[in-house]
């Protein structure tokens, strides 16, 4: 009988098991940033802000059509965190995080996407932000039958040639 090991969350039988190391260590990155939000002060966000969006954090002024797509993007990737109330300049615009729209976002999410990320609310010069936290899923994530990724601080579809291949590995 094969022993089934817990690594990162994952339960994986040991054959796996260097897979699930380069996982663990290629989202150590990911992982990072979205500790960073959550224990973030004013000054050390002011600090993220300067250093702009990178491969697994992205600023979104309200919901869009591309803060789908990067939810996609994450999670097919590296995951990462959307930082939902900075516009594209990077200034913090805020959001009004009412009862109601922090369950209309969860419910649109999770019946676009079929995932479930970490929402979280975080103040900042007396405006709130919504952080959107996404993880690495394993299985291709898509957004209205496309799938994307990130590459560097863009979300771009992932092409037919590369979809193809991952599809008929299995995505790892």
């Amino acid at each position: 009988m094969e022993k089934t090991v817990k690594i990162a969350g994952l339960f994986l039988r040991k054959n796996k098991l260097l897979l699930t190391l380069r996982f663990v260590t290629e989202n150590l990155e990911a992982k990072a940033d979205c500790d960073r939000i959550n224990k973030m002060t004013e000054k050390e966000l002011k600090k993220f802000l300067t250093l702009g969006e990178t491969e697994t954090v992205e600023f979104k002024e309200s919901l869009s059509e591309g803060f789908y797509k990067t939810i996609s993007a994450f999670a097919n990737t590296r995951g990462g965190v959307i930082l939902l109330g900075i516009d594209n300049k990077n200034k913090i615009k805020g959001i009004d995080p009412s009862t109601k729209f922090l369950e209309d976002l969860t419910n649109s999410i999770i019946n676009k996407l079929s995932i479930y990320p970490e929402i979280e609310i975080t103040n900042i010069y007396r405006k709130q932000i919504i952080a959107v936290k996404v993880i690495y899923s394993g299985p291709l994530v898509s957004y209205k039958g496309h799938y994307y990724e990130r590459i560097g601080n863009t979300t771009r579809e992932i092409s037919k040639d590369k979809l193809r291949n991952l599809l008929s590995k299995g995505k790892s």
